[in-house]
């Protein structure tokens, strides 16, 4: 001490530490160990593609051990040390099938204890969540073109549904451009399944000529467009309804009718997105229109009618709920 300073007086103040979360006990004790909770907040679906991620917390350990199953497939996990009580995961999955059966996703959680004895995985404590998704969420059906194939893209795929038409006198017609369809005393309608988000409005008024459809074949309809179905009864008679098979799905088709589902592209509500032309998928293709869609965006027009049955004929459409009162016209 200099000669001026008095004794117990100093010029420093206290410092006051933390204890870090995962600060090691001697020994891991999996009794009070427990998964707080583990999510999958924020996941979504792009094409073929998942971005997964969540949330976790536990309590009783200083960390957990995360483990990925795709259809209770193992995909990976996270071997290393995830520290601390609550935390954020991330799993991205790619090259997915737009099949139409769901995915499952499950993400485990099993609590984790450093201790100066080492690691310990509470393995009794493992705690799962499971999110069940469909890829291609946005898939669409467009009309292809005769002496085509689809694009060569990763999930795009043909579709073809046929319907068997009344027998007795039949009197299907047809003019114009009709792509690959086929109609004779039946109708097949062929399709190439490809992403729908890249459809838009093709206006932001809601005119007629701007208005046109496309085959639903995903889990929601895009962005900017509404659906609506039609039931069509066939033919009774030694009925050959057919379809390219479980590729159809929310489409469906028995003996006696075939349900469709389309999606429908008015106008763009406010501030919506519009698009200036059909988007280039890598091969020529239609869509569904009026007969006065604009010449603006239509290179050919053409139409397929079907003769359904005759007797006793269910023809229906289905118009959801909240959906503009002039859909069906």
């Amino acid at each position: 001490m200099g000669s001026e300073e008095l004794l117990g007086q100093s010029g420093s103040p206290l410092i006051v530490v933390d204890t870090p979360a995962d600060l090691m006990p001697p020994t891991a004790d999996c009794g009070g160990s427990a998964v707080g909770h583990v999510n999958t907040a924020g996941s979504s679906v792009n094409w073929q593609k998942m971005n997964a991620q969540g949330t976790w917390t536990v309590t009783g350990a200083n960390g957990v051990y995360l483990e990925y199953l795709l259809d209770n497939v193992p995909q990976a996990a996270d071997s290393t040390m995830t520290p601390g009580t609550q935390g954020s995961w991330s799993f991205p999955l790619s090259n997915l099938s737009c099949r139409s059966t769901p995915y499952n996703l499950q993400v485990c959680a099993t609590p984790k204890i450093r201790s100066e004895q080492g690691e310990t995985i509470c393995t009794t404590k493992r705690t799962c969540t499971t999110l069940s998704f469909r890829a291609c969420p946005h898939a669409v059906g467009v009309i292809r073109e005769y002496g085509t194939n689809c694009p060569a893209v990763p999930g795009v795929e043909a579709v073809w549904i046929t319907t068997d038409d009344e027998n007795t006198s039949n009197s299907n017609s047809r003019a114009g451009w009709l792509g690959l369809n086929v109609s004779s005393t039946n109708t097949r309608l062929h399709f190439c399944k490809v992403d729908g988000s890249v459809f838009k409005p093709l206006s932001d008024i809601d005119s007629v000529a701007h208005h046109y459809a496309v085959l639903k074949l995903g889990e929601s309809y895009p962005p900017g467009s509404t659906e609506f179905g039609k039931t069509t009864d066939n033919e009774d008679t030694n009925n050959v309804n057919s379809n390219s098979g479980t590729n159809i799905w929310p489409n469906s088709q028995n003996k006696d009718v075939t349900n469709f589902r389309f999606c429908l592209f008015r106008n763009s509500a406010s501030g919506g997105q519009t698009m200036s032309a059909f988007p280039d998928i890598g091969t020529p293709y239609g869509v569904f229109a009026g007969a006065s869609f604009s010449t603006q965006f239509a290179l050919s027009k053409g139409y397929i009618t079907s003769d359904d049955e005759n007797t006793t004929n269910s023809n229906k459409y289905y118009i959801p709920s909240g959906a503009p009162t002039d859909t069906q016209s």
